[in-house]
């Protein structure tokens, strides 16, 4: 099924299931112009949240050989 909106306010999704409102077109156009901001808000303090966990914890191969080098010296003490 392909997705629609009818000139009647209402929106058909890609599953079957509808969604009917009664605002004018302009103020849920606003709605969805705001929730994509903050998503994009949202997105853009997670991706600096990574960079700077990527600086100071290092990248999955560092991390992974940390990890191996460590599971090592555990080993050799146990001995």
């Amino acid at each position: 099924m392909r997705r629609c909106v009818s000139a009647s306010g209402s929106f058909t999704g890609a599953i079957g299931w509808s969604i009917r409102w009664s605002m004018p077109r302009e103020a849920l156009a606003n709605i969805i112009t705001r929730l994509i901001h903050q998503t994009n808000h949202l997105l853009d303090r997670q991706i600096r949240q990574l960079e700077q966990a990527f600086l100071r914890e290092g990248g999955l191969r560092e991390r992974m050989t940390r990890a191996r080098l460590a599971s090592r010296g555990r080993d050799r003490r146990r001995r």
